[in-house]
């Protein structure tokens, strides 16, 4: 699991009645009791303390994790008894210890623990608790000082994978709208409708696990795909032929496995053949079986990767060697070529579940050493991604970031997508930012890597001042409303995320330009370098979280937090509109700055009786938009629902955003029934902000930029635009429609830094810590 660092307001005031630590109450159906039920609490003992410990419910007490070694822990688990008549569990946690980065991690079934290396746990995930069932929620507890209230923040985490689903209540409520976040949806009923949406025919069909059943995330999915091990049995067998040439030589087998998309990388080094030649060097048999075995004899395959449904063999050859003599390394993986390739199926239904190799020839096809292609998951953003970084060669991307570190200025980011060859110490050329006067001044900056030797595409962006009349005005002309930018003259990098090592290509054609590019060895310096390029975006990683670029890194002592805070900011702000559809969904009709609406509902939506001009009863659902003053919409924001018993009008509030941003805000409204329409405009001025509007049902003119801009579009339409259809399905809005909704208001993390535009269900209690949180786990038959 990635975290996911949320800000917490800092507490001030003095300390009067300290409010207790708020009481945690599990509930449990008799699903989950009669299946037993266990949870571990744990977290640091503060945000600069790394010592990590977890809670003891029998002794009431916190524990440190020993601080030698790797293991997993079970120590750490509370296992309350549980009956038909006894089926809540409560906690109640000091009030006087922080829990810094805390979790909550609740088990159900057996488990293998949490993993502990050298005194520091880990959140548990798809790969290191396989056969587990479990759900986590963050925690992070600031106890009071003498000055400052305690703080409180909880957020569900659906991240890697969902083996069951629950809700967490506040009582007597959180803040707007999350007095309620999680899925209402029992388990069994959650993984009939994700498999009657994905059949085996579409490539999210991967996500759904067995053993236990379980939504396994995409990212984890491609981070499972194994090398298969070489064959295991090979033995040299059958009378020698006059004249066979096949005893020319002495040979070494790779395997990969396949599925209709692609294989996996070939196992390496190869398993030796055996010996063709007698210790006279005359030839001792005809061919050499291959096949896999058990304690000496050969066995079926069993694929290491569920997925997989046929075997590639893979061949070097090299001088004959005779009997007794010494066997040499491995040959190179690019001296084996391909020797057959058939169904697992087929594989199996030979004699002696072998195949028999006693020809020379084979198709001169090469193995591959990255399993890009082997789960149409890895491929699946190849498209939006080659359009994406095709576009902005000559589009300019621009994005306002407000302050990430320091003072209220934010940085206007502008750039388009380049095409460098670095080399450490060169300088990098054609540099310059403007300054709040609207001067241009040229940046000198120097590679702090690369040989000269790997030409790459990337979307380089510059710092630079900014309108505060109007934050997504790129023509910086000199004006007294310019600011200066917290960035200005920084330079960032996004890079194009194909590389020799993730993909095994060694060029590909982009479809706008039909530019030819060679692909390049990835940066050394990039983490999680072999990720596939659509894994990056599901998991956003790779290029999509490079705070380890040293670029970023060398100008640090200038710009703080640009490499650790800034640029993967803008990062996650650019991979959220890959996930979500709408980076290349809608033919480029939304740029950067409409990725994510800032306007966010700031209270439940309210019936207004009324003897006209009313909505019926019914269950409607209404979502928010911001209009640049450039015209340009964004994308809506999350939505909330209302259930009206009797026919009335509705009132709607929302938070203020600047009229430097928006200079009007849209309302849309959908029924429980089809698209979303325009409803209301309100105009947002410096003097009179927009933050409400009661929809009266009246007719208004629709957009006709093909909005409203929606995440996932089409994300049901097997033709529909590339994103994240594991994430689409886990937002169905389960107050719309229970009959086919997931979660409530659709919140929920679908992917690591889904929270891009308040789409979380992160609870940030400030210092208002409620009474008790209440988890409820949903049923499980």
């Amino acid at each position: 699991m990635e975290e996911n660092i949320h800000s917490t307001p800092e507490a001030s005031g003095s300390v009067s009645a300290v409010p207790k630590f708020p009481a945690l109450m599990f509930t449990l159906p008799a699903s989950v009791v009669s299946l037993g039920f266990s949870y571990v609490i744990f977290g640091k003992k503060s945000a600069t303390d790394n010592t990590w410990h977890y809670w003891d419910a029998a002794t009431g007490a916190y524990v440190d994790f020993a601080t030698s070694g790797a293991s997993n822990n079970t120590a750490c688990l509370n296992t309350p008894i549980l009956t038909a008549g006894n089926n809540t569990v409560a906690v109640s946690l000091p009030t006087d210890q922080s829990l810094a980065s805390g979790l909550v991690i609740m088990f159900v079934g057996p488990t293998t623990g949490i993993s502990v290396n050298q005194g520091v746990p880990a959140a548990p995930t798809p790969g290191s608790n396989a056969s587990d069932r479990f759900g986590i929620f963050e925690l992070n507890y600031i106890a009071a000082t003498a000055t400052d209230n305690p703080t409180l923040d909880v957020d569900i985490s659906n991240i890697d994978q969902i083996s069951f689903t629950f809700t967490v209540t506040s009582i007597p409520t959180a803040p707007f709208p999350l007095a309620k976040v999680g899925s209402p949806v029992s388990t069994p009923d959650l993984m009939t409708r994700f498999g009657n949406l994905f059949p085996p025919t579409s490539p999210f069909s991967e996500c759904l696990g067995q053993n236990p059943a379980r939504l396994i995330a995409p990212q984890d999915i491609l981070q499972a795909v194994k090398t298969p091990v070489a064959p295991s049995f090979l033995a040299p067998s059958g009378p020698p032929s006059a004249g066979g040439s096949f005893t020319d030589h002495s040979y070494f087998y790779m395997a990969s496995e396949t599925t209709p998309f692609g294989e996996t990388a070939a196992s390496f080094p190869g398993a030796f053949g055996g010996f063709l030649l007698n210790t006279a060097g005359d030839a001792q048999a005809q061919g050499i079986k291959i096949g896999w075995q058990v304690v000496g004899a050969p066995v079926k395959y069993k694929p290491i990767n569920p997925a997989a449904t046929g075997i590639n063999l893979y061949r070097a050859s090299i001088t004959p060697l005779k009997a007794g003599s010494n066997v040499p390394a491995s040959p190179a993986r690019n001296d084996f070529t391909l020797v057959k390739s058939m169904s697992i199926s087929d594989w199996n239904a030979q004699p002696d579940y072998c195949f028999f190799d006693d020809v020379s020839a084979s198709s001169g096809t090469a193995p591959k050493s990255s399993s890009y292609g082997f789960s149409a998951l890895s491929t699946w953003f190849d498209a939006p991604l080659f359009a994406f970084f095709d576009h902005y060669q000559s589009s300019l991307f621009s994005f306002h970031q407000f302050a990430q570190e320091t003072g209220n200025h934010g940085t206007l980011w502008m750039g388009k997508v380049v095409s460098m060859t670095p080399k450490t110490g060169e300088a990098i050329p054609d540099l310059s930012f403007t300054d709040e006067n609207g001067t241009s001044h040229p940046i000198s900056l120097t590679w702090q890597w690369g040989d000269g030797t790997q030409t790459y595409l990337a979307l380089q962006l510059v710092g630079n001042a900014f309108d505060e009349n109007d934050l997504s005005q790129t023509n910086l002309m000199p004006s007294p409303s310019l600011q200066a930018g917290e960035y200005q003259g920084a330079v960032v990098y996004v890079y194009f995320p194909y590389f020799s090592e993730n993909t095994d290509l060694t060029q590909l054609t982009l479809p706008l330009s039909d530019t030819v590019y060679q692909v390049p060895k990835a940066p050394s310096w990039l983490a999680n370098l072999s990720w596939s390029p659509s894994a990056m975006v599901f998991g956003c990683t790779g290029v999509f979280a490079s705070s380890s670029d040293p670029d970023a890194i060398a100008q640090s002592s200038d710009f703080p937090g640009l490499a650790t805070i800034a640029l993967p900011a803008l990062e996650n702000v650019v991979v959220s509109a890959f996930n979500r559809g709408i980076a290349t969904g809608y033919s480029f009709a939304l740029d950067a700055m409409q990725y994510i609406s800032l306007y966010q509902f700031g209270a439940a939506a309210t019936p207004v009786p009324s003897d006209n001009n009313t909505l019926p009863a019914g269950t409607y659902t209404y979502s928010l938009s911001g209009v640049l003053p450039n015209g340009a919409e964004t994308a809506l924001s999350w939505s909330q629902s209302i259930t009206l018993t009797t026919a009335s009008q509705v009132k709607l509030s929302w938070l203020p955003q600047s009229s430097a941003l928006y200079g009007r805000v849209n309302i849309y409204r959908q029924g429980s029934v089809g698209n979303c329409g325009l409803v209301g405009t309100v105009a947002n001025t410096a003097d009179v902000p927009a933050v409400c509007f009661i929809d009266k049902n009246s007719m208004v003119q629709q957009p006709i930029s093909d909005a409203p801009f929606v995440f996932y579009p089409g994300w049901s339409k097997t033709d529909g635009v590339k994103s994240n259809l594991y994430a689409a399905f886990l937002h169905q809005n389960w107050n719309l429609n229970p009959a086919t909704g997931i979660s409530l208001n659709g919140l929920v993390y679908g992917y690591p830094y889904d929270d891009q535009g308040s789409f979380s269900t992160n609870i940030n209690y400030g210092t208002a810590l409620p009474d008790m949180i209440s988890i409820d786990v949903m049923p499980l038959s």
